[in-house]
């Protein structure tokens, strides 16, 4: 949703309703997954 609908974290969370840290929280964590599978792939 922030990526793709440009949308503000703020946004999102009231759109999905949670705090606005636990997408923080989220987009983090699925950030660093995609980095480490990109990592991995180039083995």
């Amino acid at each position: 949703m922030h990526r793709l609908r440009r949308q503000t974290y703020r946004e999102i969370a009231a759109e999905i309703g949670i705090r606005e840290q636990g997408v923080e929280y989220h987009m983090m964590r699925a950030l660093s997954r995609c980095r480490k599978a990109v990592a991995f792939q180039r083995w």
